[in-house]
Parts: structure tokens; C-alpha cells; sequence
């Protein structure tokens, strides 16, 4: 609950498709996109009052903390109206991960008729470097904002290759590790 009021709700949610990343890596993903540093990500994911504030592009939105979230969610299972997916499985059994959504939107009673050939052209076509090479050829608005030159800097940054045993250190890695280690152990990540 947030302020009295559920996070999530089944009479305005049909279900839900749930994509869930390694905390170390949206450490490094968050830091980069919203410009600020790696002990500040840190502390934002590990907030479990966490509002993300309210700019000219979004409102104020509660986040909570990563494990709450993630968490949050699966109450969704109550009702076998969940399906979990970890973005490192987008990453390398795409079609296997878009079939099994396939399958849950039917379990939901949402008929969409599965065509392979263009499923495998979607997958082909948003591929982190092509999408990456999109981006740079024409404008991408979701694009952060670089603070010091007041630039767009990639939104595609480093994708598959955003890897937290490079890019954290000791401290930062115990952190989020500490706080979240009962869902970092169920979803495989320790």
C-alpha cells in the first residue's frame, strides 16, 4: 500500500507482465541516464518511499524500492495473472521470452494470432545496435539531458555490455546485495 491506497489493483489491471534486471546493472543504467553518480543510484534503488520527481516530461510517479516493486507485482500470482520476465533472458532467448508473453496473453483472454515471420522481423529490427544506430541518426526524446553541456546523451548506452562487475565498486555491490539479497537469491541473481 501507499498511502492507504494499493500499489497494485486486479480490478484496473487485466495482469501482469513483469520485467525484472539484475539491481547491480540498473545501478549503473540509472546513474547514466539520470546523470548522477553510482552512490546515488544506489541510494535510490534501496528507498522504499522513493518518488521519482515530477519534470517537464513526467509526473510524480512512487517507485518504492527495487525489492518492493519487484514484490509488489507478484500478487499478481494470487490470481495466475503474472508472468515474470528477466531483461538479461530479452537479451538472449528473445523468441523464446516473446512466445511465452504470447501464451499469457491468451491465458488472459487476449487473442492476438502468433505470426513467427514477423516476430522474428521485430526481434531483428530492435536490436540494441540498431537501435542504437537509429538513435544517432535522428532524435531519440528520451534521450537524458548531459547537465553539464546540456546535450542529449545516448539512451542506448551500453545495453548487453552494461556490465556491474566492471562498472561497481565493493561498497555499492554489498549494498544492494545486503538489501536485497532474500529477491536477488529467488531470482538467481546471487
Amino acid at each position: 500500500k501507499v498511502h492507504d491506497s494499493n500499489f497494485t489493483d486486479y480490478q484496473n489491471s487485466l495482469g501482469a507482465i513483469y520485467i525484472v534486471r539484475d539491481p547491480r546493472n540498473i545501478v549503473t543504467s540509472m546513474a547514466n541516464h539520470y546523470d548522477i553518480s553510482i552512490d546515488e543510484a544506489t541510494r535510490i534503488i534501496i528507498d522504499k518511499k522513493k518518488f521519482l520527481d515530477k519534470s517537464h516530461k513526467n509526473c510524480r510517479v512512487f517507485v518504492g524500492s527495487w525489492g518492493f516493486n519487484f514484490n509488489s507485482w507478484k500478487e499478481f500470482q494470487n490470481k495466475n495473472k503474472y508472468i515474470l520476465i528477466k531483461y538479461e533472458d530479452l537479451i538472449t532467448k528473445k523468441k523464446t521470452v516473446f512466445i511465452k508473453i504470447f501464451k499469457f496473453f491468451d491465458k488472459l483472454g487476449i487473442k492476438i494470432k502468433l505470426d513467427i515471420v514477423k516476430l522474428n522481423s521485430a526481434i531483428k529490427s530492435t536490436e540494441f545496435e540498431k537501435m542504437k544506430s537509429l538513435e544517432q541518426e535522428q532524435d531519440f526524446e528520451e534521450a537524458p539531458i548531459d547537465k553539464k553541456t546540456g546535450k542529449r546523451k545516448a539512451f542506448f548506452n551500453l545495453g548487453p555490455k552494461n556490465d556491474w562487475r566492471r562498472l561497481l565498486d565493493k561498497k555499492n555491490i554489498n549494498i544492494i546485495e545486503s538489501n536485497f539479497k532474500k529477491e536477488m537469491l529467488e531470482l538467481g541473481y546471487l
